[in-house]
C-alpha cells in the first residue's frame, strides 16, 4: 500500500488572477532509495500436522470400535492418514524437504519402536496351540506400545521441529520525502510505504 502525505505550498506568479494553465515540473526530486530492514518472519503450522494425526487416531479408533469390515476400512485408512498426513501437510504448504524428513521420522520411530518393544518384552512363545501360526503375546503387546511410543515420539518432534517456515521479509514502514518545483508551485511531501 502507498500513502502520499504531501504538504503543499503554492507560489502563485504575480497578475495570475485567471486560472492557472496545467504546469509542467521544471525539477522533481524523489529519493530513490527506500530505508527498509529485511527481517525473517518465522511462522508455526503445527496445528495442521497435529489436525491431521488427530483425525488419524479418530479413524483408527471409531474403526476399533465399529469393527468388522467398515472398521478394518476405518482403521487402514487411519493408519494411511498417521504415516502421510502430516508430510502431506508439509508437502502442501511448499516444504517438500520437511514432507520427506517427516515422513522418514514417523516411519523411522514407529518401526523402531515396535522392535524394540517386541525385543524388550521377549517372552516365551506359545508353540502348543495346535495351530500351525505360533504367536508370542508378550513380544506383540510389546511391539504396540513400542510403536504407540515411537509414534508419539515422531508427532512431537515434526510439530516441534519440522512444522516451522522461516520467511523472509521487509520492514513494514517505509518514508520518502518528494519535492517537486514547477513554474506555479513548489510542492514539498512525504510519500511512504506501509
Amino acid at each position: 500500500m502507498l500513502l502520499v502525505l504531501a504538504l503543499g505550498l503554492d507560489v502563485a506568479r504575480a497578475g495570475a488572477d485567471e486560472a492557472a494553465p496545467v504546469s509542467t515540473p521544471v525539477s522533481t526530486m524523489t529519493a530513490t532509495t527506500r530505508p527498509t530492514r529485511t527481517t525473517t518472519v518465522t511462522r508455526r503450522y503445527a496445528i495442521w500436522t497435529l489436525a491431521a494425526d488427530g483425525a488419524a487416531l479418530a479413524l483408527i479408533g471409531g474403526g476399533a470400535l465399529v469393527g468388522g469390515d467398515p472398521g478394518i476400512t476405518l482403521v487402514g485408512l487411519g493408519l494411511g492418514g498417521a504415516a502421510l498426513g502430516a508430510p502431506v501437510v508439509h508437502v502442501t504448504r511448499g516444504h517438500v524437504g520437511q514432507g520427506f524428513k517427516s515422513a522418514a521420522l514417523r516411519q523411522g520411530m514407529f518401526w523402531g519402536g515396535v522392535l524394540i518393544g517386541a525385543l524388550v518384552a521377549g517372552g516365551a512363545c506359545d508353540e502348543d496351540n495346535g495351530s500351525d501360526v505360533s504367536i508370542c503375546t508378550d513380544a506383540l503387546g510389546g511391539a504396540v506400545i513400542g510403536g504407540a511410543v515411537g509414534y508419539a515420539g515422531a508427532v512431537a518432534i515434526d510439530a516441534g521441529l519440522l512444522a516451522v517456515e522461516r520467511r523472509p521479509t521487509t520492514s513494514g514502514l517505509a518514508i520518502v520525502p518528494r519535492l517537486s518545483v514547477t513554474t506555479e508551485r513548489v510542492h514539498l511531501g512525504l510519500a511512504g510505504q506501509f
